[in-house]
């Protein structure tokens, strides 16, 4: 899932440029002009079907399930990786395939700490007013923040609870999952829509959702990927954390920008095998 950084992005698609992986990216619809990216070894298809996404919205889930949809009809995969146009790898293509071959299929999750608190604010409640709760638009901003803030003020006190027993737990979006459970994921579609409209930031919970009563197994794995959050924004790497990330003993970190593309090309020269 892109939606700027192209820079990073063309180099996160030329070090996954393998003929045994296959890439689907998905460009937010608000991107007028989409980059130029092409591929040696892999096969590339960038998504027509594109969702204009909305932090803390539904519209997350939908771009994820045009990227499943659209992997699921080409498959058959091992696995299909779901993760950011800001991710990087920190291992070569043939590390990846080797450390997914010793999970022997299951699905990797990398949990997210979680209260009863936070389910009964993001699911417990209706939220409206999330088309432009993150604007530039200072005047859109604080009108927006201020109408979401009042519609769930209005149900705590009227007593508004919805039902959240669907929510099992919290993992990043960002996931390695198996055929049986995409398959899954795409046959509950429909109750999907319906269980998290208007609910806020749902995305870390949709896939555990989906999957988490069934019998599909599932590993949970903080290597997956490398994040660190600055209060509740994902750190932007630079060359200095080099060194750490080396030793995180991660598949791929998050953060890369256009601005750090230096540590790209660290991580490409000193690249494990």
């Amino acid at each position: 899932m892109a939606h700027n950084q192209f820079l990073a992005l063309k180099e996160l698609v030329s070090m996954l440029d393998d003929a045994r992986n296959d890439i689907y990216i998905h460009f937010d619809r608000k991107v007028s002009t989409l980059p130029a990216i092409s591929t040696c070894h892999s096969r590339l298809v960038i998504l027509d079907k594109r969702v204009n996404v909305i932090w803390g919205d539904i519209s997350q889930i939908k771009a994820e399930y045009a990227l499943f949809n659209a992997a699921f009809k080409e498959g058959e995969y091992s696995y299909y990786h779901l993760i950011s146009g800001v991710h990087f790898p920190l291992k070569s293509n043939d590390g990846l395939h080797r450390w997914f071959e010793g999970c022997n299929g299951a699905c990797v999750l990398r949990k997210v700490p979680l209260s009863e608190e936070e389910i009964r604010m993001r699911f417990g409640l209706y939220h409206f007013f999330l088309k432009h709760l993150v604007s530039r638009n200072r005047f859109l901003n604080k009108t927006y923040h201020l109408g979401w803030r009042a519609m769930l003020r209005i149900q705590k006190v009227l007593g508004i609870s919805r039902d959240t027993s669907f929510i099992c737990d919290k993992a990043s979006q960002w996931c390695s999952l198996n055929e049986d459970a995409v398959r899954l994921i795409l046959s509950r579609e429909k109750e999907a829509m319906k269980l998290f409209r208007r609910t806020f930031c749902c995305d870390e919970f949709f896939v555990s959702a989906m999957i988490g009563k069934s019998e599909i197994p599932v590993i949970y794995d903080d290597r997956i990927c490398h994040v660190e959050f600055v209060n509740t924004t994902p750190k932007l790497f630079t060359e200095e954390d080099y060194p750490a990330l080396k030793a995180s003993g991660a598949l791929f970190f998050r953060k890369l920008s256009d601005a750090t593309l230096g540590l790209a090309k660290m991580i490409e020269e000193h690249i494990e095998s």
